[in-house]
Order: C-alpha cells, then sequence, then structure tokens
C-alpha cells in the first residue's frame, strides 16, 4: 500500500528528487553520471533547506536513513553504489523520514500509509512545491 502512494505522487516526487540529485551539477561539483543519483549532501541540503529537521529527525538520523536505503537496494541487486541514491532508493528513505518524523505513538493507530499520504500531501509536497517555484523565480531574475 505504501507503493501505491508513492505511484500516486510520482508526479510530484520525482521533479522533487531530480530537481536536489542536480544540486552539485549547479554547484559544478558532479559529473553528468550523477544528475539522476542524490547522495548524502544533496539529500541533507534538500532537509535543511524545507526545514525538516527536528528533535524527531536529526542529521544523524538521517544519515542512518539513508545508509538503510541504500543497504536494501544493494541487497535487492538494484544499486551498487553507496554514495548515491538513485529514485527507487529515495522512495523507501522518505518513507523512513515521514516514520521519524511523525512516530507511530502520534499515529492514533492509523495504518503507516495514511500518514504517509497525509504527510506528503499536506506538508512535503506542497513545502518543495513552493522552494522549487521560489528557485525557479530566482533564477529567471538574474537571467533577466
Amino acid at each position: 500500500r505504501v507503493k501505491a502512494v508513492f505511484e500516486y505522487c510520482e508526479k510530484d516526487l520525482r521533479p522533487i528528487f531530480r530537481s536536489y540529485a542536480a544540486a552539485d551539477q549547479v554547484a559544478g561539483l558532479a559529473d553528468a553520471s550523477k544528475l539522476d543519483t542524490l547522495n548524502l549532501n544533496e539529500l541533507t541540503f534538500m532537509m535543511k533547506e524545507a526545514k525538516l529537521f527536528d528533535e524527531n529527525l536529526t542529521i544523524l538520523k538521517l544519515r542512518s536513513i539513508f545508509a538503510e536505503a541504500n543497504q536494501g537496494a544493494e541487497e535487492e541487486g538494484t544499486d551498487d553504489d553507496d554514495n548515491e541514491m538513485i529514485y527507487e532508493e529515495f522512495l523507501p528513505a522518505l518513507a523512513m523520514i515521514c516514520d521519524a518524523k511523525i512516530p507511530e505513538s502520534w499515529r492514533g493507530n492509523e495504518p503507516f500509509e495514511y500518514t504517509l499520504h497525509a504527510w506528503l500531501q499536506l506538508n512535503f509536497i506542497p513545502t518543495y512545491r513552493k522552494l522549487l517555484k521560489e528557485k525557479a523565480r530566482g533564477t529567471a531574475k538574474k537571467t533577466l
């Protein structure tokens, strides 16, 4: 059911992922082969920019989530780069981030997929839509 939530939100989540996966390229730090992957620094920047760090989601917790998502994909044979996360690894990481942000004790016995869907629709996606629009506006102003 969590997969279904991500499939439903893919049209919003994929552009968010791509935008932050390209962060190193924008800064001139990465090669073109890394445009479709997210490294820990990019993921950390992504969380900081949206002000998602709190007592439940710390930088240390995010590092653990990044490593766990990467390890899971490696075990499944879908990715072998421990330093980079593909979109398919980003989704389980996003679920773990939601789980950290909204602990089970706060969910009122709701299934996790309800919590995930609500968090994505009410918090995560609107926050990043706004951030990406602001970035696009900022870039447009600089080029004029």
